[in-house]
């Protein structure tokens, strides 16, 4: 495989010719930093150093000097992560990868996404730039609490609302959040809270929810969330 710098710093791109180069594409083809480009792969971010084309070209001799048995154990076992870790950040399109399903912008261009047992909330704080949604009040209480309100449709009878509440036997609630729908320029990241616990509720269509963050944000990421030093 061979990385090459074309253009601009984000466009790095990695090609493979026939051979073990294409075990590093199937095995990085699903990682959150890359995206499919032709038969290769391309960095969803810019590289301002310039230094990665060698870097993935010293690991890529690296890699294929091994072995063909130890290279080929390695590659069949390796796999991408398949669930959301914990204040990490992605971005909406690779957010349906982590919940087995693909990205389509009717589904995932949403605040809530259901998919199956697993209620998915892609929650923006600040909504200044965005054109439908910024009505909605949602925002940090504290580095441990979160009030989210729901779209106006939603109703506490409702499936969606039983498995906000936790009354939905076997459903779970992913908290996606980011501050604000761009960041220099370009669409914002989410950043993965975790499975928020229900504390309450007020209200309805739109129903005001309190949840409980499974762990305090860290204190390095509560300015960009809005979150005061001494909650």
């Amino acid at each position: 495989m061979a990385a090459a710098a074309r253009g601009g710093s984000k466009d790095l791109e990695f090609r493979h010719a026939v051979g073990p180069g294409i075990g590093h594409i199937r095995l990085w083809a699903p990682s959150p930093l890359f995206m499919q480009a032709g038969d290769g792969l391309r960095l969803r971010r810019e590289d301002p150093s310039g230094a990665l084309p060698g870097m993935v070209d010293e690991l890529c001799e690296w890699r294929e000097a091994q072995p063909a048995p130890e290279r080929q154990a390695a590659e069949s076992g390796a796999g991408w992560q398949t669930a959301p870790e914990l204040w990490r950040e992605y971005m909406r399109e690779d957010i349906p990868r982590l919940f087995g399903t693909s990205f389509s912008p009717g589904n995932w261009n949403s605040g809530i996404v259901r998919l199956g047992a697993d209620l998915v909330l892609l929650t923006t704080l600040k909504k200044a730039n965005m054109t439908a949604g910024n009505h909605y009040d949602d925002g940090f209480l504290s580095a441990s609490r979160m009030q989210w309100q729901s779209q106006t449709r939603t109703r506490r009878d409702s499936r969606i609302g039983r498995m906000l509440k936790g009354a939905e036997p076997g459903s779970r609630v992913h908290l996606f959040v980011r501050n604000g729908k761009l960041r220099s320029g370009r669409a914002a990241p989410f950043l993965y809270c975790g499975r928020p616990v229900f504390e309450g509720w007020e209200g309805e269509t739109p129903i005001t929810v309190t949840w409980r963050l499974p762990e305090d944000v860290p204190p390095h990421l509560r300015p960009a969330l809005g979150i005061g030093t001494a909650v």
